[in-house]
């Protein structure tokens, strides 16, 4: 089975080492989406969490397993964002939200299930990905 991991995931298990059992699950393919790699090094400001996401990094970029969106994901995440009700005017603005729709996109691309804590953000997102596999942890 095919799996990515939110990066709210990664960062409870390296803060926490919470969900453990996740990231060592076996019968699991694990990708990472291109977004969630920038948005952890966006928050890596010291020379040991640098060093730490390079480690992290390094087995999903040696296996191809690094998820890109191509052109049709980014009509697509523009259609998901010109279609939303005014009631998400605030959330449409959000470079968070967006990343979180990209990163489903990335993941419905796989045919991944995709392992999240943010359940209020992507039963937003679930609403126009439908076909997308959700885990809410």
């Amino acid at each position: 089975m095919k799996v990515i991991f939110d990066t709210n995931i990664y960062i409870s298990w390296i803060r926490e080492r919470k969900f453990s059992d996740l990231m060592v699950a076996v019968n699991t393919q694990k990708y990472i989406s291109s977004f969630v790699i920038m948005e952890l090094w966006a928050g890596a400001k010291t020379n040991q969490a640098q060093r730490a996401l390079e480690k992290l990094q390094k087995p999903y970029i040696d296996a191809g397993r690094c998820i890109l969106p191509s052109c049709n994901d980014f009509i697509k995440a523009g259609g998901i964002l010109s279609n939303m009700p005014a009631q998400y005017k605030n959330k449409v603005r959000s470079s968070g939200f967006v990343h979180d729709i990209f990163i489903g996109l990335n993941a419905l691309s796989i045919g991944a299930l995709l392992f999240t804590e943010n359940r209020k953000d992507f039963m937003i997102i679930h609403h126009y990905l439908q076909e997308l596999k959700i885990e809410f942890v």
